[in-house]
């Protein structure tokens, strides 16, 4: 049969498949970063084009995900990113580390804190005024009012060695309400004093750029007063600042450890600031007991009412998570044939030393031609994301040159960002360098994978066509399924997918393939032609799934088909799309699925998709499964499935699950 032989020629090398993503592993949960994309996915593709001990290059190296799962899949690595903590992330969460040591040198640091520190007694330690015992301040609910006096006190929430945990709120009317806000109160003014005084002295950072213009990603009250120090309570700033000195001047038997443990204080800096929102209704009901929330905006804000956490128990959190970390990255180390170790150029590469990461711009690499086996990159999309700002945080805090932090973000970070003045033409214009330079040192006939979270029309073209303008062949797009997903969110307001785009592309053996393919691409055609030929494309799509489908899926798919149409990249696909609808050969549901409108172009359809997944599932042996507990045995049927039935007939995930419980 026609759907028997057109599946019988796909092979592993024609197209990749859908990946069920798995959660993130305690390595990479160290650490706030964005955007990461699931490790299980990176290294799926690592090990499909990388030869073993060839040489995976990312020139946004972000969070490091690609560097650390080529390493532990036995590949040697290179990691670009003008952004400095790109590399300190990177290093910290692959760097072997003696955890035996690192506990000691924890405990350490408590000791100095907890049990000789008078400054922690002085900020955070007070009399209980029930008991009277010794207590620990944990918690205060704050309403900010946007100006630099001490924000109002609306809850207090303590430790005590015998009441254990008590909160006090201003709604409450008791006989110690008064005498607990009066003594936090004079803790603060104890914690102003010593900034006053300069015998505490936290980092001086504004967030603007070198010309005094404030940053982007700024909100509320930060946008007018945008100093580092607005970001936190004048006691949590003393007392981070006191922590942090003490790491950068640990004795010497943990000296070696100080860069760890700026890692660790690092990563619980947001935790510790204002951006700790009040979360006081989940799915719509108030809460009884107010929720602490976290730093999960891509901005910099100062909400009305927030959380001040006690900032030696966020750095406690964090060790504990930097520990579990730590001990998987060591366990991944032992069980690979090569161990994080960083090499200081391209020539010292080796077995010994596999890693070389860079803070430099991509666009201009100190690696020789055609020396690269393989790229993955995740790029920066467009305004979504502005990494350096972003990063600035903790680069101030961790004593980084911030004018050169600033100025390279400036110059060369690609973003869009109108405070830079960065528009749509400087962000192509630079990726367009940066593939550019990819092409130069990636090996003939080698593959470069980018992949990016779905986002404008107008961006996603801008960042394609830089590639294709590389002299880059398409081979492949993939949509990518997110980690969970549901109907109602797989759809943007403007009807576009949620996910994320893995395209491959292939430098060619010659350069007469790139240009028929970019001959082809840049043909002009005529509305009209145009329309036919995205009716075309849908109608392949329908014939080969043969059955009625959700537009979900057709946007999904539909662009490998527009570019043999020569119509991708195509920025106005959305307005083709509505002109697309009104074609008399479509039967548009009101839930937007397609079908033929002719029940004699029915006939002429493959099977239908899901009769093909039913008559897959009833051939498969589920005794093989036995061992596997339930979600890890439907999460093992799902990749078999996505592996057999891929491009144009990837299966919906709410189909394959139906059709699972239903056989199984």
């Amino acid at each position: 049969m026609a759907h028997e032989k057109k599946e019988d020629i796909i092979s592993d090398l024609e197209q990749d498949y859908i990946i069920l993503p798995k959660t993130h592993s305690s390595m990479y949960l160290m650490h706030k970063y964005w955007a990461r994309k699931p490790a299980n996915i990176v290294s799926s593709y690592i090990n499909r084009y990388c030869p073993l001990n060839g040489i995976v290059l990312d020139p946004f190296l972000g969070s490091g995900v690609t560097v650390l799962e080529s390493i532990f899949a036995g590949r040697k690595a290179i990691g670009i990113d003008i952004n400095p903590m790109s590399q300190f992330i990177c290093k910290n969460s692959g760097i072997r580390v003696d955890l035996k040591k690192m506990q000691d040198c924890f405990t350490f640091l408590q000791t100095q804190i907890v049990e000789n520190s008078s400054l922690y007694h002085d900020l955070f330690q007070f009399n209980c005024p029930i008991c009277g015992q010794s207590a620990i301040l944990t918690h205060l609910i704050r309403k900010n009012d946007g100006l630099e006096k001490v924000d109002e006190i609306e809850e207090v929430r303590y430790q005590c060695s015998k009441c254990k945990e008590i909160i006090v709120n201003s709604s409450q009317n008791t006989s110690y309400l008064e005498k607990t806000f009066t003594t936090i109160l004079e803790r603060e003014k104890f914690a102003q004093n010593l900034i006053n005084t300069k015998r505490i002295n936290p980092p001086l950072f504004n967030f603007k750029y070198t010309n005094e213009v404030p940053f982007l990603q700024l909100r509320h009250n930060l946008r007018s007063n945008n100093g580092l120090d607005m970001l936190f309570s004048k006691r949590n700033l003393v007392f981070l600042t006191y922590l942090r000195d003490l790491i950068i001047n640990l004795p010497t038997p943990f000296t070696d450890l100080s860069e760890i443990f700026m890692f660790v204080f690092s990563s619980a800096i947001g935790q510790a600031s204002k951006m700790v929102w009040v979360i006081d209704k989940r799915n719509g009901k108030k809460l009884k007991k107010k929720q602490v929330g976290s730093w999960t905006h891509h901005f910099f804000w100062d909400p009305s009412s927030y959380f001040e956490v006690n900032p030696w128990n966020c750095f406690c959190e964090r060790f504990k998570k930097i520990l579990r970390g730590k001990n998987d990255s060591n366990q991944r180390n032992l069980q690979s044939s090569l161990k994080f170790s960083l090499a200081d150029s391209f020539s010292t590469l080796s077995v010994e030393t596999p890693v070389f990461l860079l803070n430099i711009s991509s666009s201009s690499l100190p690696i020789p031609d055609a020396s690269i086996d393989f790229i993955f990159t995740d790029p920066p999309y467009g305004d979504s994301i502005q990494y350096g700002e972003l990063s600035s945080l903790w680069g101030a805090w961790l004593n980084m040159n911030m004018e050169k932090f600033i100025s390279q973000i400036e110059a060369e970070e690609i973003v869009i960002n109108s405070k830079q003045g960065k528009k749509i033409d400087f962000y192509q214009d630079r990726l367009t360098q940066v593939f550019s330079e990819m092409h130069r040192v990636l090996k003939p006939e080698r593959f470069m994978i980018i992949t990016f979270h779905n986002t404008s029309l107008k961006i996603r073209n801008a960042l394609i066509s830089s590639v294709v303008n590389s002299s880059f062949l398409l081979k492949q797009i993939l949509f990518q399924l997110p980690p969970r997903v549901s109907i109602k969110s797989m759809l943007h307001y403007n009807g576009s997918p949620i996910g994320d785009y893995y395209i491959r592309f292939q430098k060619p053996k010659n350069h007469e393939d790139y240009l028929t393919q970019r001959e082809n691409s840049q043909k002009k055609f005529s509305d009209e032609q145009i329309i036919n030929k995205i009716s075309t494309c849908i109608q392949k799509i329908l014939f080969h799934r043969g059955e009625p489908t959700s537009f979900i899926w057709i946007s999904n798919l539909i662009d490998e088909f527009l570019f043999e149409q020569g119509l991708f990249p195509m920025a106005n696909l959305e307005k083709f799309m509505e002109l697309v609808k009104k074609l008399p050969i479509f039967s548009i549901n009101e839930e937007n699925i397609w079908w033929f409108a002719d029940k004699s172009m029915v006939k002429n359809c493959e099977i239908a998709l899901t009769e093909k997944i039913t008559h897959f599932l009833k051939k498969m042996d589920f005794t093989s499964f036995k061992k596997s507990g339930k979600s890890s045995k439907k999460q093992e049927i799902f990749n078999l499935i996505y592996q057999h039935f891929r491009g144009v007939y990837t299966p919906d995930k709410f189909l394959v699950n139906q059709l699972i419980e239903g056989i199984n």
